[in-house]
Parts: C-alpha cells; structure tokens; sequence
C-alpha cells in the first residue's frame, strides 16, 4: 500500500551558514524530483547571516526560512506543523543527505500497512578526519548507531535520533509531535520515538539507503557537560515513563544498596583521575583499549551525575523510585 510520495524536509539550524548552504546544495542533488519535497529551515535563535544565505539560495525545490528566538519552541515542531507533504523528515544541519536519500525515506514508510517511522543511516563522511573521541563515538554508538540495529524493521526506539528521523505528516499531527519539557539535550527525540511505539502502534524500521553524512560532535570535555543535561532530560523522561526507569538508569542512581554505592563511588573516583588524563592518552595509541574504556566511564559518570543533581533538587515525583520487580 502506497501511503504518499512527497516529503518535507525540517533543518533546525544555528549560526551553521557553511554546512547549511552544504546541506541546501546536497538537497538540490536528489534523485527525488525537486517537485516532491520541500526543506524547512528553523533559526533557532541564531545570529549569523543564514537568513540571507537561505534568500539567496537558487533552489529549485520550495524553500522556507523561519527563525524564532532561541529555546521557545522545539524547532522540529516548528517546522513539522510548517509541512504540507504526506512525510516529515528532521534532519540537523550538519547531517548531509546523499544522493538517494529522500527517494529511500519515501520508499520504506511505503513498504509497510499502518504507521511508520523510518530511521535513515549516520555514518562519519569519508573526507573527515576523525579526532580519537569522534572516532570512539562513532564506534560505540554513544553517537551514530545505526550500524548496532539488529532488526531492521523492529527497531528499538533508542535508535530514534532526530538528525535523520521520519514520519507521515498525519502522525506527527495527531502526537502533537515532539514533547518541549525534554527541549534541554538528549532524548527528546528518543521519547519521541518511543511515544510513537507505544501510544500509536507504530513501526520503527531502519532503511540503510536513506544516508547521510553527519559532520560536526562536540569534544570530549563539551560532551560530558553535554551528558551532564541529558541526565536532567532523562529523569524528565523518567517522569513522564516511569517503566522506563532501568533503561534510563534511575534505579541505579537511587539505590541504597551498599554494593551499587559502592560502584558508583568508586566509578566517581576513576573518572577524577583519568579525565584530565585523556588528551595524554589520545597520543598513546597501544592505549586504544584503556582509551576507550575511559571514555565511556566518564560519560557514564558525567550522565549520573546529571541524574543525581536533578533528582535532588525536584520535589514530589509522582512515579514510584524503582518498579515492582518479581
């Protein structure tokens, strides 16, 4: 059953001009006819020359601009109730669509009866040269992780990341889209996603066609204080899907249990001592292993540590602190 074949295409954007422009021009270059998409661009509070970069931009698709000061709505609303196409994608302005990508997106929500999301594929570009921690993120997953799905048309809803995400425009409508209480960093599009699974019954398949290249990641200090707010955003999360409290890990950062304090406490004192440690060892490549290792107990701990703090400071959490567990 063929469900439509137009998209629209939304791009949240931030003092980004270059990599946008590289974005638009990308667009004009897909084997999708220009006739069938539009792009929606969302200026989420930025301040550079976008704006007349966007105005003077020879597209041969329809093209809109939309700028809105920063924070004061989740611009992949923004630009989803804008869409009048039968599909919405959210891209982000570093993430480059290849050349098939619209055509493959349009493809797969056409594969399936009832309603889908389409996960498209991250991958670094083959031009980047990668700096250890972005080689490390890509890896893992902890950034791109497409490549870690292992059922392509039952995907689970953690791979539901927003830099190339999409939807029939009727189910955006009818979710009321993306939940601006998370509009802090990490996991808005994760709920998303999960919200669509389980309140409206719907399909998350991966389509490896549908490509893009994803430029830019924050380094390695950013990205801890960057992990630090998404354990805000998750005990946001926590609060709103209290069954999800040991995939966000809630009931880790809560436990009385004197093994777990233990851990975590001891888990705290490695990340002192090895994070400044880490421009060292990013020079040190037999350390790969240890490297890695370290990454990913920093993160983690950086990631409590937004828990912790959050959960301290609100009051009145109307969920129970761990699940009933048999």
């Amino acid at each position: 059953m063929s469900y439509g074949s137009t998209i629209s295409v939304v791009i949240p954007t931030f003092n980004r001009k270059e990599l946008l422009r590289k974005n638009l021009e990308s667009l004009s270059d897909q084997t999708l006819p220009p006739d069938k998409f539009e792009v929606i661009i969302i200026s989420d509070g930025g301040t550079d020359d976008s704006e007349q970069m966007v105005k003077l931009f020879n597209a041969r698709y329809g093209l809109t601009f939309h700028k809105q000061p920063h924070g004061e709505d989740v611009p992949y609303n923004v630009g989803g109730r804008l869409a009048k196409n039968d599909f919405i994608i959210f891209l982000d302005d570093d993430v480059i669509p290849h050349k098939r990508m619209l055509e493959a997106v349009i493809n797969a929500h056409n594969r399936f009866d009832g309603p889908t999301a389409v996960i498209g594929r991250l991958q670094w570009p083959e031009e980047k040269k990668l700096t250890p921690f972005e080689r490390y993120v890509g890896e893992s997953g902890v950034l791109m992780g497409t490549h870690k799905i292992e059922n392509k048309d039952d995907v689970h809803f953690q791979f539901a990341l927003g830099g190339n995400f999409s939807v029939p425009r009727e189910l955006f409508e009818k979710s009321g889209g993306f939940d601006i209480d998370l509009n802090i960093y990490g996991y808005i599009d994760i709920e998303f996603g999960y919200r669509l699974k389980k309140m409206y019954d719907a399909r998350l398949i991966y389509e490896h066609e549908a490509a893009a290249d994803h430029w830019c990641c924050s380094p390695f200090p950013r990205f801890c204080t960057q992990r630090e707010l998404a354990g805000v955003t998750g005990v946001i999360f926590y609060t709103k899907h209290p069954e999800l409290s040991e995939y966000l890990k809630i009931d880790f950062v809560r436990s009385k249990k004197l093994s777990i304090l233990a851990f975590r406490t001891l888990i705290n004192l490695c990340c002192k001592f090895i994070e400044p440690f880490i421009p060292v060892l990013e020079r040190l490549s037999p350390f790969k292993s240890f490297l890695h290792m370290s990454y990913r107990l920093c993160i983690f701990n950086h990631y409590q540590k937004g828990l912790l703090n959050y959960l301290n400071r609100i009051k009145n959490v109307n969920v129970p602190p761990y699940p009933p567990h048999n």
